[in-house]
């Protein structure tokens, strides 16, 4: 997988924006599925082989009070918040036995 989350101007946004005011932000990983921190917590990421496993892990920093993103590789679509990815009805069925 590779994503690219393109710089934002300096001065823009928030501290809970997905890109960096310094760089464009290259997200890389051997799975299909990304979770994605805000730049702010240093601009982590992890990827997964699995809808289910990144929906889980998504799921749990939500709880945790972080706000993250998550990116779909096999369908090119990033999704800006777990809530968002769980009710699409498109998205891989698998991610809603995360809620069960």
């Amino acid at each position: 997988m590779h994503y690219t989350i393109p710089r934002k101007s300096s001065g823009t946004g928030s501290i809970h924006d997905l890109a960096s005011e310094h760089y464009d932000r290259d997200i890389e990983g051997p799975g299909d599925y990304a979770v994605i921190y805000p730049d702010y917590y240093r601009g982590g990421y992890m990827t997964y082989a699995t809808a289910r496993e990144a929906a889980q892990k998504a799921l749990d920093l939500d709880q945790e009070g972080y706000g993250v993103a998550i990116y779909d590789n096999k369908r090119g679509i990033l999704y800006c918040s777990i809530e968002e990815w769980l009710f699409d009805p498109d998205a891989p069925a698998d991610i809603r036995a995360v809620l069960r």
